[in-house]
């Protein structure tokens, strides 16, 4: 089923029919904002190696991306000029 703006409606709430990508090294992290964001109606994919992001990205082309700043190969500032890129 899809809303009004053509996003799958996953379930109720803010995040209904939104697609989330998670980044974060931290795997238990990863978790639980899943569900947390799940809980909202988001449907998301999490990820917690860098290299996997990109491909990710370009793939599921997610409506929002939530990332950890820092991560072992990949900062912040590189993670949004690859993004643009």
């Amino acid at each position: 089923m899809s809303g009004e703006d053509g996003h799958e409606v996953v379930g109720q709430g803010l995040l209904a029919g939104w697609k989330v990508l998670i980044v974060d090294e931290d795997f238990a992290f990863v978790e639980r904002l899943t569900q947390i964001l799940r809980e909202e109606g988001a449907r998301c994919v999490g990820r917690t190696q860098a290299s996997e992001v990109f491909p990710t990205a370009r793939r599921e082309r997610p409506d929002l991306i939530v990332a950890h700043g820092v991560m072992r190969d990949l900062d912040g500032v590189m993670f949004g000029e690859l993004l643009q890129e």
